[in-house]
């Protein structure tokens, strides 16, 4: 708890060095509870250890990312967390992404505040496709199908910096999971950058 909030207060002034430091702080913490929690020899107090680090910390990361009222917060704070961008195909922390994120980033997404649906952009580009790994094949579909949705929501925006955000997290999306995606989808998200919003760019 005292750790979190003294990082918190840092974000501002941290070098990109230090931002990576903070990172590997709270995946390893987390990472280490994780692990123990799936040791059945392990006491049982170690998923109520994982479950506040998520709860006091990187949730609250998070939802800062996203909210935060100075764009270099959210930038700063995207540093701290991009250890467990970089590593979301394992699906510990796939799923502690979706447990996390879940209802904020579709709240978010649609809120009425610009910034936060800018910054949020950034978010579902980190987190895509933000799902349970263990739901089975029709959920993930699912939950690909929202996010094209949000996409083109946010490529509709009408503030041209949440636009510039969506195209440019729709490019990123699809350089990656151009396979993950229908061709159909592929198709409207492409026709959105490429015919709606080129003069955006």
């Amino acid at each position: 708890g005292e750790l979190h909030k003294a990082i918190k207060v840092q974000l501002f002034e941290a070098k990109r060095s230090i931002l990576n430091a903070y990172g590997e702080i709270y995946y390893n913490a987390w990472k280490q509870s994780a692990d123990k929690k799936e040791d059945e020899e392990e006491e049982e107090g170690q998923g109520e250890i994982q479950a506040s680090i998520e709860e006091n910390a990187l949730q609250d990361m998070m939802y800062y990312q996203i909210h935060a009222a100075n764009p270099k917060i959210a930038s700063s704070i995207r540093i701290v967390l991009d250890k467990f961008y970089v590593n979301k195909k394992s699906p510990d922390v796939e799923s502690m992404l979706h447990r996390c994120y879940g209802p904020l980033l579709w709240r978010s997404l649609a809120a009425t505040n610009a910034r936060v649906r800018l910054q949020a952009a950034a978010v579902l580009t980190d987190t895509f496709p933000l799902r349970d790994p263990d739901a089975g094949q029709e959920w993930t579909e699912a939950c690909v199908q929202k996010s094209v949705e949000a996409l083109i929501s946010l490529m509709s925006d009408e503030v041209a910096a949440v636009r510039v955000a969506g195209s440019n997290a729709t490019a990123k999306i699809l350089s990656q999971f151009w396979v993950a995606i229908p061709a159909n989808d592929i198709r409207k998200l492409l026709n959105h950058i490429t015919a709606k919003h080129a003069s955006d760019l």
